[in-house]
């Protein structure tokens, strides 16, 4: 029974169910099978593919943007999520920021406060980090109106503190806390992960 036959009674949903849970076992080859079957794959069932990059060892970024870039449905906001997970994962902060850039101006689907995070969390993940560009997304993501959330706020704390920084990851742990005393909803409060990284 070939792949194609085994998919033809399963809705999209089984389908992106199905790539999803192959990804989640780490099984790439498999899931890229079951996608590459598919006659008319959905947006949904393209990010459960591009997710399964994210999971694979080693992660498979050059084939999540092949995958982006052939896919015959225009993608969505979470498409660019499931990118930048991989981007975050690989890490690549190259590949990152032109996806920043790129979702926009070729897609024109803005990115939301999801992407900004992962951007911000492959900036930690850097070797070495990268702490300017993570603040600098901080700032673009605020201007534009976006609520980071503590993963963002903690990964930049991490790329500032990892490049010697201490006083800049103060003055972040500083601007989460005064968010949380004067309620500003564009900060994120601090959590354990915040404290701890920078008393680490």
């Amino acid at each position: 029974l070939s792949v194609e036959d085994s998919l033809r009674d399963l809705s999209p949903s089984q389908i992106e169910r199905l790539i999803v849970k192959l990804g989640r076992k780490g099984r790439i080859n498999q899931a890229l099978e079951v996608y590459e079957a598919i006659p008319n794959p959905v947006v949904r069932q393209v990010n459960a593919i591009i997710d399964a990059c994210s999971r694979s060892r080693p992660i498979r970024l050059d084939l999540a943007f092949e995958i982006l870039e052939n896919s015959p449905v225009a993608p969505n906001v979470y498409t660019f999520g499931a990118l930048m997970s991989v981007c975050a994962r690989a890490p690549s902060v190259d590949h990152a920021v032109r996806l920043l850039k790129s979702m926009e101006e070729q897609y024109g689907v803005a990115p939301n406060s999801v992407v900004y995070n992962t951007a911000v969390s492959a900036c930690g993940r850097a070797d070495p980090p990268r702490p300017a560009l993570a603040l600098r997304l901080l700032k673009d993501a605020k201007e534009r109106g976006l609520r980071m959330s503590s993963v963002g706020y903690n990964a930049a704390i991490s790329a500032v503190a990892h490049a010697g920084d201490w006083q800049g990851a103060v003055d972040l742990l500083d601007q989460m806390e005064k968010s949380a005393e004067d309620n500003d909803s564009m900060v994120p409060a601090p959590d354990e992960v915040s404290y701890g990284t920078v008393l680490s």
